[in-house]
């Protein structure tokens, strides 16, 4: 599940204002033989995809050292610039961290007085409230913790209620991971540029600070790389971010490096450690035969190294997209044999049942068939307001088949229609084929369906509940209120089809559904699972993947919370490609109902 809830002009505006310190230089590869800082422009995309250049960061590197560090005063700079715009804060009025010294190190704390230590001594940060402190939203006015943040000016979608259980402390010891440290020169406290990005930015706030061994880069998820067509192709800054130094043979330093931060990573801020039953990530990579492929000097070895790794957590959420850029983008070319089989096979049999999907009965879109209305489609994209807003005689048959929101409301519309009354008995999401996506689409339909929806979501690290419930504005007037009326509340009876291929946001679809609402009913085969909501991640070496974060989506079952990363089974049982003949899932429906 992508909750990316944030404007994709995140941080793109006219000037980043990072209050960066020193001369520009120009950017400098490889290591010297002493200790230096070298500044660094920040590269980002703008809002029209093009590449821009603003003022960066002073970035420290040890002697003979290529890893990167920045000081935690810069780094909480640029998270007040980052939260800011979140919060409507966009001419950075007010700053939402400060940092200052303390007995052993540094502390930092937040607008709401939430702390994280910095102790040099010991090498440790330790978190007061993980939650509260690295929140998107503004924790003096809102709860810190939800499967979704409503963004300032959002219409579409209400918060009607939340709150929030406090998790217990949290201590990331460093001294377990060789050459990941905290390091104090002057004034200043450093920490590798990678650490930080894991540890504050990317754990929940869907945009990365990344170094390609030349410069500094700003990026959003999904940025690098253009998959619309059918090949793949590098998006103009994934160019600038490819277009770094080339390494085949790495340091023994940067074979380290990248190690030790995918291990810190994994064991930390992975949200499916528990289930997956590891006590740290090393012992892991140890236990399937992996430790030797990250000891591998070539370059293009050591980054296949973490896709054969995590191919074994067998979690659909969690990948390699791209190649790191010290060996170039283009195809993985993975050795089968080290890949997982399981997963392997899920998702080349997956890409064959969503191919058949064009040749059968049951199209995407919206369709009465029968008694039955399908609303099908294979992922959910983010609420755009300005088309879900936009007069209802202006949409297109192409907008509505790729915004969620507006096929839902399109829908919605059909149903409610006095032409059309009596004409359909049953509501089927067909979720058949979803891959999932974003989650403020996911609310939207949900609530489209049944009218306030409530969720609840656990942070397994610290142990924090947040509880929050949603209501959409459903006859786009505006407002939410008692004139959003929902589909069941008109009658209809609501039911979700979902294959053993419906992952992430299609698995929650179904769970939340009926957690919310005993009355819905599933159809077809169990889901797919896949519980936390997706960070994207960059390696060490600067390659990208992705993995299941710290927000895991619980239902509550005879009072305690469990995760739905096991899948929802279905009421009314159809199996394979039985689920893409719509007469027969009509016959299955009917059959059930009039047996009621």
């Amino acid at each position: 599940m992508n909750a990316k809830a944030i404007p994709s002009i995140l941080l793109f505006g006219s000037s980043l204002l990072l209050c960066a310190c020193g001369q520009q230089e120009a950017p400098i590869s490889g290591p010297v033989d002493h200790e230096t800082i070298r500044y660094s422009e920040m590269v980002y995309p703008n809002e029209k995809g093009e590449v821009k250049r603003d003022k960066g960061f002073n970035l420290l590197f040890k002697a003979n050292s290529e890893i990167p560090y920045v000081s935690i005063k810069e780094g909480f700079n640029f998270l007040n610039v980052v939260k800011g715009v979140h919060t409507g804060d966009t001419k950075n009025e007010r700053f939402f961290y400060k940092v200052s010294k303390e007995d052993n190190g540094y502390v930092v704390v937040n607008e709401a007085g939430t702390k994280a230590h910095f102790n040099v001594k010991d090498q440790t940060v330790l978190y007061e409230d993980f939650d509260s402190f690295c929140a998107l939203t503004d924790t003096t006015t809102a709860k810190p913790f939800a499967l979704f943040t409503i963004p300032k000016g959002r219409k579409s979608i209400a918060l009607t209620s939340s709150e929030f259980t406090k998790g217990s402390a949290v201590t990331v010891n460093l001294k377990n991971y060789d050459g990941i440290d905290l390091y104090e020169k002057g004034e200043e406290l450093y920490m590798p540029l990678t650490t930080f990005n894991d540890m504050f930015l990317n754990v929940t706030q869907f945009t990365n600070l990344a170094y390609n061994y030349q410069n500094l880069f700003l990026l959003p998820n999904d940025s690098l790389v253009d998959r619309s067509g059918s090949t793949p192709k590098l998006t103009k800054i994934g160019e600038a971010f490819f277009a770094g130094p080339k390494k085949a043979t790495l340091t023994e330093e940067l074979k380290k490096f990248h190690y030790q931060e995918t291990c810190l990573n994994f064991d930390y801020f992975y949200g499916l450690k528990a289930d997956k039953g590891f006590a740290s990530f090393a012992s892991f990579i140890q236990d399937k035969g992996f430790k030797g492929d990250f000891d591998n000097s070539d370059t293009k070895k050591a980054d296949a190294a973490l896709r054969y790794a995590v191919s074994h957590l067998v979690d659909g959420h969690t990948a390699v997209a791209v190649n790191s850029p010290l060996y170039g983008f283009g195809e993985l070319d993975d050795d089968p044999t080290r890949m997982n089989a399981t997963r392997t096979k899920w998702v080349d049999d997956g890409e064959v049942f969503s191919s058949s999907r064009a040749a059968s009965t049951s199209p995407l879109g919206n369709h009465l068939s029968g008694d039955v209305y399908f609303i099908s489609f294979n992922s959910f994209a983010a609420v755009n307001e300005s088309l879900l807003y936009s007069p209802k005689n202006q949409w297109t048959a192409e907008a509505i088949a790729t915004q969620t929101a507006l096929q839902f409301s399109n829908a919605y519309s059909f149903l409610t229609a006095e032409a059309n009354k009596g004409k359909a008995k049953t509501v089927v999401v067909d979720l058949a084929t979803n891959e999932g996506g974003a989650a403020d689409a996911l609310i939207y339909g949900l609530s489209t369906l049944l009218g306030e929806v409530k969720t609840i979501v656990r942070n397994p690290l610290s142990g924090a509940v947040g509880r929050a419930s949603y209501k959409a504005d459903i006859n786009l007037d505006g407002k939410v209120d008692e004139k959003d009326v929902p589909l069941i509340d008109k009658g209809y009876n609501i039911m979700i089809l979902d294959s053993r291929f419906s992952f992430s946001s299609a698995n929650a679809f179904p769970a939340l559904a009926k957690a919310n609402n005993a009355k819905v009913k599933t159809v077809g085969e169990r889901s797919a699972g896949g519980a936390c909501v997706v960070r994207e991640v960059f390696s060490g070496l600067g390659a990208s993947y992705a993995t299941s974060g710290l927000t895991e989506i619980v239902t509550e079952e005879g009072g305690k919370l469990v995760n739905v990363d096991k899948g929802v089974p279905a009421d009314l049982a159809i199996e394979g490609a039985k689920m893409l003949d719509r007469s027969h899932v009509v016959s299955v429906i009917d059959n059930y109902l009039q047996g009621k």
